[in-house]
């Protein structure tokens, strides 16, 4: 749920029942030998909010209930990073020696930690191998639209140096492709 109680529609990796069937379908893919997974964390997030369990876990081991916090406080979001952090390395854990596992997630890294998610962990662990950050924003209403100047690709680059993953910017054909296609190409070069 969210902060305020209300129910999200939305399956919540706070639970290790969800994580579970999650792996149980990947599992079920990687029977059939693919070269890797590919998890799309740009749409149907956040994977966890404020569910009791959450809320429970962040109260035991900080001593305060993470609602009365603003809710980007680093404590909290930390703590989320941490769920889906140990949810990635159960992911990776699933592959072969010659699959890959990648992303697709947020452009920038301020969205990233909204969100729970850790390319800077995933990279320096080795959990990821291709990263695909897509320029995109949030509206109000929490639903992605393309935003091709919302891509922080520089600091993505930066997780390269750093591990052998690989790096591959992507944006959404629709608003700038449609109105100024020349610009748009540009971006992607």
């Amino acid at each position: 749920g969210d902060r305020e109680g209300r129910r999200v529609l939305r399956l919540s990796y706070a639970y290790p029942e969800v994580q579970e069937h999650m792996l149980e379908v990947f599992r079920e893919i990687l029977s059939y030998k693919p070269d890797g997974l590919c998890l799309a964390f740009i749409r149907g997030v956040p994977l966890v909010l404020y569910e009791e369990v959450m809320v429970d876990g962040y109260s035991k081991l900080h001593g305060e209930d993470p609602r009365e916090l603003d809710e980007h406080d680093q404590r909290w979001l930390r703590y989320q990073a941490g769920i889906i952090n140990e949810f990635m390395s159960k992911v990776k854990s699933l592959l072969g020696p010659d699959q890959r596992l990648s992303v697709l997630i947020p452009g920038n890294f301020q969205d990233c930690a909204a969100w729970g998610l850790d390319p800077e962990n995933w990279a320096s662990e080795g959990i990821v191998d291709d990263f695909f950050p897509v320029g995109q924003n949030f509206t109000p209403e929490d639903v992605h639209v393309d935003d091709p100047y919302n891509l922080d690709f520089n600091r993505f680059l930066e997780l390269r140096e750093q591990t052998d993953c690989r790096v591959i910017p992507m944006l959404y054909p629709w608003n700038l492709f449609a109105s100024d296609y020349t610009s748009w190409r540009g971006l992607i070069h």
